[in-house]
């Protein structure tokens, strides 16, 4: 496989974690992520896999996205990258802890997965699930102004980047104050960037550096 079919491989592998961040919370049981009986729901197992995949499929898109865009983006967009890297690669984890070990636990210790339990009291547990969200929020939106500054992308695709990713990361309950309905838009937004961009990328042809994303609107 040659260098601009991986890169193109990794634009749709960016728009196919953008459709699984959507899918994540559109699937997933409204406005409850707390509580035995969430994890049984029939909903939660493939709301979390999308959350999984999502991520991981994000990971490559990343990757093609800078070594495309490595001298135009700079110091700013490397730190960009790198922060949005590792949080992806935080909730990749998240989402395989949520798919998979999550139902198990709340079938044999439900008070751990409650409210007021260890998921969301404890400070190792909650304070990596706040660390991922840091990272995220830090990552993208930074990303999403880089690509904009070096017209990389298209303007309003920086813009619902930035925004979506900050309205997925907000708190809900039981940790924070935000509304589901801000998780719900920011999922669709955040994920509807990155399948825009990870679209764009694929549907280049030409050796790198190639033209720019928005010139192939």
């Amino acid at each position: 496989m040659s260098p601009v079919q991986m890169l193109r491989w990794s634009g749709l592998s960016f728009a196919l974690g953008g459709v699984c961040f959507m899918l994540f919370l559109v699937v997933h049981p409204y406005g409850e992520v707390a509580g035995e009986h969430v994890a049984h729901n029939d909903a939660w197992i493939p709301a979390h896999s999308f959350h999984f995949f999502g991520a991981m499929f994000a990971l490559f898109g990343l990757v093609g996205l800078y070594v495309r865009h490595w001298e135009p983006l700079g110091k700013l967009g490397f730190v960009a990258f790198v922060l949005a890297f590792i949080g992806t690669a935080m909730f990749v984890g998240t989402g395989m802890i949520t798919a998979t070990l999550w139902p198990a636990i709340a079938e044999d210790y439900p008070p751990f997965v409650a409210e007021d339990g260890g998921m969301f009291e404890d400070p190792l547990t909650a304070g990596a699930t706040t660390a991922t969200y840091v990272f995220l929020s830090l990552g993208y939106v930074l990303l999403g102004v880089v690509l904009w500054r070096k017209r990389l992308a298209p303007l309003f695709a920086c813009i619902i980047l930035a925004v979506g990713i900050l309205l997925f990361s907000a708190p809900v309950d039981p940790v924070g104050p935000a509304p589901w309905i801000a998780r719900y838009a920011g999922a669709v937004t955040f994920g509807a960037a990155l399948a825009w961009i990870g679209y764009l990328q694929w549907r280049l042809h030409s050796p790198l550096p190639g033209p720019q994303l928005n010139e192939a609107r």
